[in-house]
């Protein structure tokens, strides 16, 4: 279910693996040297945890790319841009346009193998240097069940606006993905940009509609009772 894969005898967890690296899983079975039959085996989806009432930027965001014009009926999928990187120091996210006034919930990342580093998750909105928050994400916070791990904002007020959503990175740290995701955005919000910068204060755009990261902002509301649908 989502990014997890889990394994059970009696209803007790023998194995769980976790991994945002591929769209796809694959469960096997094996007895060793010893004849074995497996009865009564059923492999089905796990069930969805309770989720908060909180809306992702993201109706729906693919992080994979299919080059149709090769010579193949099934093309090999690739990571969005020039893949996972790690080769930046500095913010790296996404500029955004609230639409209407909304309360802020949380601050996310993407999850990928291998994470182990703490990240200053940064919401800026443009041209206010009063108007900033910033969350540390820890490494041992889980992940949804798409991917995304967040840091709880404090309840606040987003007026109509255009927004910086920002992930503070490491030359040689944890991997994020390039720019070039497609995506769909819930309606109280709008894409413009991903953005880039070694320093907050001077960003600079980079691709339109897309993001680094990928990051993403949660906001509060009993209307939203989904995530984002995420294949990366």
């Amino acid at each position: 279910q989502g990014t997890a894969i889990e394994a059970l005898i009696d209803g007790r967890r023998l194995a769980e693996a976790r991994s945002t690296a591929m769209d796809l899983g694959q469960v096997a079975l094996q007895s060793g040297w010893h004849f074995a039959e497996f009865d009564d085996l059923a492999v089905s989806p796990l069930a969805s945890p309770p989720r908060p009432p909180a809306a992702s930027v993201f109706r729906e965001i693919n992080g994979r790319i299919w080059d149709w014009s090769a010579r193949s009926c099934n093309p090999k999928p690739a990571d969005a841009g020039s893949g996972l990187r790690n080769n930046f120091a500095g913010y790296v996210g996404m500029r955004i346009r609230i639409r209407r006034a909304v309360r802020g919930a949380a601050l996310g990342r993407l999850r990928r193998d291998g994470d182990g580093l703490h990240h200053n998750l940064l919401l800026l909105k443009e041209g206010s240097q009063n108007l900033s928050w910033s969350v540390d994400l820890a490494p041992d916070v889980a992940p949804d069940d798409v991917g995304f791990a967040y840091a709880a904002l404090p309840d606040i007020e987003l007026s109509p606006g255009v927004y910086d959503v920002l992930s503070q990175e490491l030359a040689g740290g944890d991997y994020w993905l390039d720019q070039g995701s497609v995506l769909q955005e819930n309606e109280w919000v709008e894409v413009l940009s991903s953005v880039y910068g070694e320093h907050p204060d001077r960003l600079q755009p980079g691709m339109s509609r897309s993001v680094f990261g990928p990051v993403d902002l949660k906001i509060r509301g009993p209307w939203a009772s989904a995530p984002p649908a995420l294949y990366a």
